[in-house]
C-alpha cells in the first residue's frame, strides 16, 4: 500500500479493536502485508465469542459509545444505540432487541425511568435489561434491581466479565464459546441474587 500512499487497510465491518490496532501499526511506522491482513482477519473471527444476537446499548456518552459498541461488535453482536433512556424505550418497542445495555444517568430520561417504561410495554416484562453505571455501590445495585432490572454491569467495563453476563442473559443460540457457571439464555424478570458487576476503557458517566 505504500505506493498508493495508504498506510494500512481496514475490513468493515471495523471494530474498535481492529482499529487500535492498526491506529498503533502506523504510530510506530509498521505497514501491513497482505499476509498480516489475512491473519488479523482470521483471529477476530476467532475471538467472536457470540454468533449474532442483538443488543440494545443506552448510552449517552460519544466515548463510551465508541467503545462499547467497538467491544460488542468484536464479540459478534449486533447494536442499536441509544442516546438517552426516552430513544431506548422507542427501540426496545420497534427493533426487538435480545437484551439491553442500560446507563443509569441519561438525558431526557434515566436508566431506571427507562426500564420501568418498558416492562410496562407488551413483551418487556421478559427483556433482559443490564444496568450500567460508573458507581457500583450495593445501593446503586439494589435501586436497578428494583426497577426491575436484571442485573448489574460497572464501569469502567471489563469485557470478560461483559461477556460472561450477556451469555447469562442471551439466548444461548448466540453463544459460540464454553457455557458459563450460569445457564447461558435464561431469562428473567427478576434477578434471584446480587446484581453482576464488571469493570474497561469506558469512561465514567
Amino acid at each position: 500500500t505504500a505506493d498508493s500512499g495508504v498506510a494500512a487497510t481496514l475490513y468493515k465491518p471495523v471494530s474498535f479493536h481492529a482499529l487500535a490496532a492498526v491506529v498503533q501499526d502506523i504510530a510506530q511506522g509498521a505497514e501491513q502485508s497482505p499476509g498480516q491482513q489475512a491473519t488479523s482477519t482470521a483471529e477476530h473471527d476467532a475471538e467472536r465469542i457470540f454468533s449474532g444476537g442483538r443488543v440494545l446499548l443506552a448510552e449517552d456518552k460519544k466515548i463510551n459509545q465508541l467503545v462499547a459498541v467497538g467491544i460488542l461488535e468484536h464479540a459478534g453482536l449486533e447494536v442499536l444505540l441509544a442516546v438517552n433512556g426516552e430513544e431506548a424505550v422507542k427501540l426496545a418497542a420497534t427493533e426487538a432487541p435480545d437484551c439491553i445495555l442500560m446507563d443509569i444517568q441519561m438525558p431526557v430520561m434515566d436508566g431506571f425511568e427507562a426500564t420501568r417504561a418498558i416492562r410496562r410495554m407488551p413483551g418487556g416484562e421478559n427483556l433482559p435489561i443490564i444496568a450500567m453505571t460508573a458507581y457500583a455501590t450495593m445501593e446503586e445495585q439494589a435501586k436497578a434491581l428494583a426497577a426491575g432490572m436484571n442485573a448489574h454491569v460497572a464501569k469502567p467495563i471489563e469485557p470478560p466479565k461483559l461477556f460472561a453476563t450477556l451469555r447469562r442473559w442471551l439466548p444461548a443460540a448466540y453463544s459460540r464459546g464454553p457455557a458459563t457457571q450460569s445457564s447461558p439464555g435464561t431469562r428473567s424478570t427478576a434477578c434471584a441474587g446480587p446484581a453482576d458487576t464488571g469493570a474497561s476503557p469506558v469512561s465514567p458517566g
